[in-house]
């Protein structure tokens, strides 16, 4: 079973500015209820507000379905 993953527009921070965008299929073995996939932030030395990033799962794959929401919002908070 998989699903498919994406980071989308909405969230308030920005690509490439503040992440790089991610985009993939995640692949489940039997019995395997959890799976994690990465974002990468990009670090500068501007002082920021948290920001978010918006997340999407989608077009599940070989019996597998998708529970709401399939989609999320990721927040990052400034470490600077």
């Amino acid at each position: 079973m998989s699903v498919s993953y994406e980071t989308t527009t909405g969230g308030s921070a920005t690509s490439p500015d503040d992440y790089s965008t991610a985009a993939g299929t995640l692949t489940f073995e039997a019995g395997e209820i959890l799976r994690t996939f990465a974002v990468a932030i990009v670090n500068d030395a501007a002082a920021e507000l948290p920001e978010t990033i918006a997340l999407r799962l989608h077009t599940p794959a070989g019996g597998a379905t998708l529970g709401a929401p399939s989609t999320a919002m990721l927040w990052v908070v400034d470490d600077d």
